[in-house]
């Protein structure tokens, strides 16, 4: 991938605020010493701005290597932020009305604990959610594994109760999604399964 000069002004502002300031905006999680993987990171900047969507790993190596090789460090898989951290986090207080379904992309073996608890942070500050199908997909994908596209219904969840922040364009945040108003998303050409929870697991 090419990127103008402009771009690349863009590109680093984007890549530095995802790993030093707000990862959850871009449906990342820092490791230890600020570490995550380097393909989540291109998935992530892929859906961030349109004329970046064919970004892979590659990209991310040359493009840090000739402009960021001072303040972006990659080893092996992995890719961190030199210095420069804050608190990444996202105001939980700051809701919104969400679009009509949500969409988050999880593994066939997660299933019992979602039919059973629903969608829960799992060592994260917010269960992630995105309105972006293709998004969920390939979150899915990654995760390795049978993958699986979970569908959240969420105006019966605000009435429930469920608060839905945003983080970014096509990124949401909630502390947890009850089963209940939790579907099998409806992609059969990747997810031949039936759309329940329960039919799933049968």
């Amino acid at each position: 991938m090419v990127l103008e000069n402009h771009d690349q002004v863009a590109f680093s502002r984007t890549l530095l605020h995802a790993l030093r300031h707000a990862p959850e905006q871009y449906f990342l999680e820092l490791g230890p010493g600020g570490w995550v993987s380097l393909d989540h990171v291109a998935l992530a900047l892929r859906y961030a701005r349109a004329g970046w969507s064919d970004l892979v790993a590659d990209d991310l190596r040359t493009l840090v290597d000739s402009t960021l090789n001072d303040r972006i460090e990659i080893a092996g898989d992995l890719i961190r932020a030199r210095y420069g951290h804050s608190a990444a986090c996202v105001d939980a207080a700051t809701s919104s009305e969400p679009p009509p379904v949500l969409f988050h992309g999880t593994h066939a073996a997660a299933l019992v604990s979602v039919r059973d608890h629903g969608l829960q942070p799992m060592g994260r500050q917010r269960v992630h959610l995105t309105s972006h199908m293709n998004y969920a997909c390939e979150v899915a994908k990654a995760k390795g594994g049978q993958p699986v596209l979970l569908e959240i219904v969420t105006a019966p969840a605000r009435e429930a109760g469920v608060v839905f922040c945003p983080a970014s364009t096509h990124v949401w945040l909630a502390e947890c999604v009850p089963a209940r108003f939790i579907q099998v998303g409806p992609v059969r050409s990747q997810f031949n399964r039936p759309s329940s929870l329960d039919a799933w697991l049968s």
